[in-house]
């Protein structure tokens, strides 16, 4: 018989023993695993408990307790989940779950669930928590709101780095427009002792008067040559205040008259869900729908809108996030 086959043939076999317990041998030699491997993850801990012998230990070990890989969402779900036999063959019928109980089931350690199911079911739920909500008239303007709420939320913590980071007070402005705080915008405005523009912006989102009128003055500035004389920023406030959140035009011809044209969403840095934002808070009348933001930027990032929907986590730009698909599933219903 070869060497190696010896050491096979008189080798000790591990095998499972009561409760799970894996008995191995190792060459005496050899310490412990527990004096080995010291970190808390590893899938097998050794018993103090062995048989020694001159070449060998005999050792005993079992699995550590390991967390469940099963998100609370899904618990949840499986509770309200039947399994019935049909045929010999299992059939599982799910009841229907509000998606405001799988939002609540989700903990605050996973956000991005959390902010998924809570968009769900502000969208998609029936709207229990207010009477008029039964009238058809005025559940979308509910809605709206709800979303609207979330949407700023949502919004809230990227603005606020933008704040931090921006030269002038009238980006400072513009960043807290991008989380519909019309408040403070107002207020960085007045302190910088601009009151035109505070005025208006206190009137924002602009109705179709408002928005009219100033479309018309900025096109009279622009047939003046005035444009050159304003900041970008303060071109910007101005477009939000006429209802255009895309491309702020410029003005071409002698240096001294030109002015740039460019994208609002890139030229301050805006994520998609701040892009988004604007279409829905200063894009559209108060009295339009959620929808008619969701076509107006979907028709935007089909032309000229730079800033696509790509998830946070990557760059790849044919990839969506998914907040941005549950807001198309439900413009869809309306097409």
């Amino acid at each position: 018989m070869r060497e190696d086959d010896r050491e096979w043939h008189d080798s000790f076999k591990p095998s499972w023993g009561p409760e799970a317990t894996l008995l191995y041998a190792m060459p005496s030699a050899i310490r412990s695993r527990d004096d080995v491997v010291t970190q808390p993850t590893r899938t097998l801990r050794d018993s103090k408990l062995r048989l020694v012998s001159e070449s060998r230990d005999v050792r005993l070990a079992k699995f550590t307790h390991t967390p469940s890989l099963t998100p609370s969402s899904l618990s949840l779900q499986k509770s309200r989940t039947e399994i019935t036999v049909e045929h010999g063959i299992p059939f599982a019928r799910t009841q229907q779950i509000p998606f405001r109980d799988l939002a609540n089931a989700v903990g605050s350690d996973s956000p991005m669930e959390k902010s998924t199911w809570t968009l769900a079911s502000i969208l998609f739920d029936d709207l229990q928590h207010n009477d008029l909500a039964r009238n058809p008239k005025y559940e979308h303007r509910i809605r709206k709101q709800l979303f609207s709420g979330f949407w700023a939320l949502r919004c809230a913590a990227s603005a606020q780095k933008a704040v931090a980071s921006a030269p002038s007070a009238e980006e400072r402005a513009i960043a807290h427009l991008t989380a519909n705080d019309i408040v403070k915008a107002c207020e960085v405005l007045i302190e910088a002792k601009d009151f035109r523009l505070a005025t208006l912006i206190a009137q924002l989102p602009a109705d179709s008067i408002m928005a009219e009128d100033m479309a018309g003055q900025i096109h009279e500035w622009r047939k003046l040559c005035v444009l050159s004389e304003m900041t970008e920023p303060i071109r910007a406030l101005y477009e939000l205040c006429a209802g255009n959140v895309g491309i702020c035009d410029g003005k071409k011809g002698p240096v001294e008259d030109q002015a740039r044209t460019f994208v609002i969403s890139q030229r301050f840095g805006l994520e998609w869900e701040r892009a988004f934002g604007l279409r829905l808070w200063y894009g559209t009348y108060a009295e339009e729908l959620i929808e008619d933001a969701v076509r107006t930027y979907r028709d935007d990032v089909l032309s000229d809108e730079p800033i696509k929907p790509t998830p946070s986590f990557t760059q790849v730009t044919s990839r969506e996030d998914i907040s941005w698909g549950l807001l198309k599933l439900f413009a869809a219903r309306k097409d």
